[in-house]
């Protein structure tokens, strides 16, 4: 896993909003029932999603979008936001 370390522009794909948001969820350790209610997904809908982000990021475990969603600016800011509102799952 390597999304955009050591240049200038990130190497990861264009992230949609939704796809921001599910990141941003999934690294506030919401469970995909969770997730799942807050988005009006199906928690099968909801693992379908999760496994194409993964494939669009190339990456292989949700603990690898985790660290991803804490290290890419944009994406931590959005998980602090998310944070601040009070909408963390612990």
């Amino acid at each position: 896993m390597n999304p955009g370390r050591g240049t200038s522009q990130p190497s990861h794909p264009q992230l949609s909003e939704q796809d921001t948001e599910l990141i941003a969820l999934i690294s506030l350790c919401f469970s995909n029932c969770d997730i799942g209610g807050r988005l009006h997904n199906s928690e099968e809908e909801l693992k379908q999603r999760v496994s194409r982000l993964l494939g669009k990021l190339d990456l292989k475990e949700r603990i690898e979008l985790i660290f991803y969603a804490h290290t890419d600016p944009k994406l931590r800011k959005q998980v602090l936001a998310l944070a601040a509102q009070g909408k963390s799952a612990t």
